[in-house]
C-alpha cells in the first residue's frame, strides 16, 4: 500500500509550480485533447476553492478540485473539476483504492457540507468511461448516474452549445435540496 498525501496548489504556490510543470511535461505525452483547457487552468487556479494534487509516496500521481463558480444557481458544485493524471503507469487506476477519486473525493465532499453546497455532480463526456468509473467508485460514495447529457460549461450569463458542454453527470445530494438544474438532451 501507498502512503498518501494531498497538496492543495490554490494555496501553495510551490506545489502550484511542481503541478504546472508536471503537466507540461506529461501533455505532449498523451496529447490530451483537452490540452488547452489545461493550459488556462493555471491562470484560473484562484477561482477554485480546492483543487489538489495527490501523492503515492512522495510522487505525483494527478490533480483535481472544486468548481462551485459556475453556476447560477447557489449551492451546486461539480468535484473532480479538471482531473488530470500525470502518470498514467504508476498504478493501475482500474483499481478503486489505486484511482484519484478514492483519495480526492472525500476532501472536496467535506469542503462542499462545510459550505452549504447542496448538490455535487461529477461529469465526463465519454459515457463508458463515466460509467465505469461510477461503478469502481462514484458509487461508493453515492453518487447516482443520471439518464441523459447534461450542459456543463458555465451556466451563468449563457449556456453555451458546443459538443464538449455536453456531458455524462453522476449526482450526489448533500441535503434534502433537490433544485439542482442543468439543460439536458
Amino acid at each position: 500500500m501507498y502512503s498518501v498525501e494531498i497538496k492543495d496548489i490554490v494555496r501553495d504556490i510551490y506545489y502550484r509550480n511542481i503541478a504546472h510543470k508536471l503537466f507540461l511535461n506529461t501533455v505532449d505525452i498523451y496529447q490530451d485533447k483537452n490540452r488547452q483547457i489545461y493550459e488556462r487552468l493555471f491562470d484560473e487556479l484562484d477561482n477554485y476553492p480546492v483543487f489538489d494534487m495527490l501523492y503515492f509516496d512522495d510522487n505525483p500521481i494527478g490533480m483535481s478540485g472544486v468548481n462551485d463558480f459556475y453556476w447560477s444557481q447557489a449551492g451546486v458544485a461539480r468535484v473532480g473539476e479538471r482531473a488530470f493524471i500525470f502518470n498514467r503507469n504508476f498504478v493501475n487506476f482500474r483499481k478503486k483504492e489505486n484511482h484519484i477519486a478514492t483519495h480526492l473525493l472525500p476532501k472536496q465532499l467535506d469542503y462542499c457540507i462545510e459550505n452549504k453546497i447542496h448538490t455535487v455532480f461529477v461529469s465526463m463526456e465519454d459515457e463508458r468511461r463515466m460509467k465505469f468509473v461510477q461503478r469502481i467508485v462514484y458509487s461508493d460514495f453515492d453518487f447516482n448516474m443520471m439518464p441523459y447529457q447534461y450542459n456543463v460549461c458555465p451556466q451563468k450569463d449563457y449556456i453555451r452549445e458546443d459538443c464538449s458542454c455536453w456531458q455524462y453527470i453522476s449526482v450526489k445530494y448533500l441535503t434534502e435540496n433537490r433544485e439542482f438544474f442543468l439543460p439536458h438532451r
